[in-house]
């Protein structure tokens, strides 16, 4: 009696903690999308899993005997990681069925004997039918990691901006006026970078309405004298 009560304590306490970290995923019709952060311009349509150790460290690969990919499960993972290149980013998506939370390991999977250790989960997952893993970074519990068997289509593809914003591959950065100002006689427009920080930093004086030929910040006690877009005023409540 006792035994029972506990495997289903046991088994309450699982759920608890995979539906937390579920919480923490953006999932779209069934898929959780996730975020992969590159050096590389990827031309191929796919975060591809080469089956080569060429893509690991020794060490690495043999932990755990297969390649895979890394993907964050949220928008701000990148921000609690370290050394990830940022230049491009890539959008996939994965069905949420075929992810297994291997850090709370629900199913009991148990090493095999004479093999790799997470070689020997990841068989045992595959044959239920998972073809990624889920856990946090470095037991971080706001920052869960996705580890994908499978190459995954992408779905949307970034480059960064020299000011760290993205913008999708192949599009042109554009600045944009926010507003104009009249400054010791002159007429001026207030513009935002684009593909920089999203904010009221982020304003700059320009003879040009493109912009591109920004002379100075703009000085937000000066805010008083502008004529502002009522999408601007509204979005900064100024």
């Amino acid at each position: 009696m006792f035994k029972i009560k506990d495997i289903l304590l046991e088994v309450e306490s699982e759920n608890s903690q995979w539906n937390e970290m579920k919480s923490k995923f953006e999932i779209e019709n069934g898929n959780v999308k996730l975020y992969h952060y590159s050096s590389t311009k990827i031309t191929n349509g796919a975060i591809s899993i080469s089956g080569s150790q060429n893509l690991h460290s020794r060490a690495e690969y043999q932990t755990w005997g297969r390649s895979r990919a890394f993907f964050y499960a949220g928008k701000t993972g990148i921000n609690a990681d370290k050394g990830v290149s940022t230049q491009y980013l890539y959008i996939c998506h994965i069905p949420l069925a075929e992810i297994y939370p291997i850090a709370i390991n629900p199913n009991g999977y148990k090493p095999q004997p004479g093999k790799v250790s997470w070689e020997s989960y990841y068989e045992q997952a595959a044959d239920d039918g998972y073809t990624a893993f889920a856990y946090y970074l470095g037991g971080k519990e706001n920052v869960p990691i996705i580890v994908s068997f499978k190459s995954l289509k992408i779905d949307e593809a970034y480059e960064q901006s020299p000011g760290g914003g993205y913008k999708k591959i192949g599009e042109k950065f554009q600045d944009y006026p926010v507003g104009t100002v009249k400054i010791d006689g002159s007429n001026w427009y207030i513009i935002q970078k684009d593909g920089y920080v999203n904010d009221l930093s982020n304003t700059y004086l320009s003879k040009s309405k493109k912009g591109g030929d920004y002379q100075k910040p703009f000085d937000q006690y000066q805010w008083k004298l502008a004529n502002l877009s009522p999408e601007f005023k509204e979005k900064y409540r100024i």
